[in-house]
């Protein structure tokens, strides 16, 4: 190609680049063919060509076989709300782990797709909301709960539930919590119990229950309330949570028809149980088998290796990122609700 060649193809496209950056065309508008390149530029139909792989080649454009490309999304980043309370003082050790499974996943797909990560606070939250798609934790939804309003552009990871008017990327802790529960009965143990926070008050936990309960049904077993345990919310006070732990268990080893299997609604839980026996000399899994939910780093660790159900919340991230650009090119007609599922962890503890 020769200079002169060179200098009018690159003048097309920022000439090109600059009237899709100001909106001259919509996201997901049909853009010029190469043939109407050649006759706005008076080029020849490689120059043309030329022109439009380049716009492609920096996400400028989406070209297509057989049918015109299409105007992209000029969008250069992906907004996560980050509450100023997290970098102040953590979000506690399970907090914490879920949303750095979940910015890994984000982080990840940014990556991919040549994106960068923009971190956003309590005090910029509305104005980047009403213009960009942000990615919120359900988590952080009660710290910017004066914030929220219909006309805010968001998908909300890690949700408990779908939300009328916002994106949700959410985990399956149904199907989790029927997964531990199945998988226990099938391997043979005869009574399943279950040691979970508060079931009443923090709406990931009773979607773990009802699994439980509809596992146990399902395959024949009947439910005693005994065997259900509830201890205080996870992250608060670690030894306080794990004195409730120990007691909880403690108790369910004094019944008189005791489990010899327990489904803990986090590894957290299971992981103090674990330690519990380990000290006390109870077999695991000769005397009693434990399952967890997190899959959390710790959980491959532990001796014996814990039995867990991944929820795969770094997908959960990679999936929310994936739907923030969707929603920037104007892809999504209908709002999204999104469940990624998750699959059990087979280890030493069962």
């Amino acid at each position: 190609m020769t200079e002169k060649t060179a200098t009018k193809w690159s003048h097309a496209y920022e000439k090109l680049k600059a009237e899709i950056e100001r909106g001259d065309y919509k996201k997901g508008d049909p853009f010029l063919s190469t043939s109407e390149v050649c006759e706005k530029f008076g080029f020849s139909y490689l120059t043309g060509r030329k022109v439009l792989s380049e716009l492609a080649r920096d996400k400028l454009i989406h070209t297509r076989p057989k049918t015109r490309s299409v105007v992209k999304s000029t969008l250069g980043e992906i907004y996560v709300f980050l509450p100023d309370f997290i970098k102040e003082r953590g979000a506690g050790m399970s907090g914490g782990f879920v949303f750095a499974a979940m910015l890994k996943g984000i982080i990840g797909e940014a990556q991919n797709q040549g994106l960068n990560v923009e971190y956003i606070n309590e005090r910029t939250f509305r104005d980047v909301a009403k213009g960009n798609y942000l990615l919120v934790s359900q988590g952080h939804m009660q710290e910017m709960e004066d914030m929220l309003s219909d006309d805010l552009n968001m998908i909300i990871l890690h949700a408990s539930r779908a939300f009328p008017h916002y994106h949700t990327v959410r985990h399956g802790l149904y199907e989790g919590g029927y997964m531990a529960t199945e998988y226990l009965i099938k391997k043979g143990y005869k009574s399943v119990a279950f040691i979970s926070g508060p079931l009443k008050d923090i709406p990931w936990y009773l979607p773990r229950f009802e699994g439980y309960f509809d596992a146990l049904k399902d395959n024949g077993v009947a439910f005693d309330l005994n065997y259900v345990k509830e201890t205080s919310a996870a992250g608060k006070n670690r030894k306080r949570e794990k004195n409730e732990d120990v007691e909880a268990f403690r108790s369910l080893m004094e019944l008189s028809n005791a489990p010899d299997a327990v489904f803990c609604a986090n590894d957290d839980r299971a992981l103090n149980i674990l330690d519990y026996c380990c000290k006390k000399g109870i077999g695991v899994p000769g005397e009693m088998a434990i399952c967890g939910l997190d899959n959390r780093y710790e959980s491959a660790l532990s001796s014996p290796p814990l039995t867990t159900i991944d929820t795969h919340l770094e997908k959960v991230g990679h999936e929310g990122a994936k739907l923030a650009i969707k929603a920037e090119d104007g892809e999504l007609e209908e709002v999204q609700d999104i469940l990624v599922k998750p699959e059990i962890v087979k280890r030493k503890t069962t």
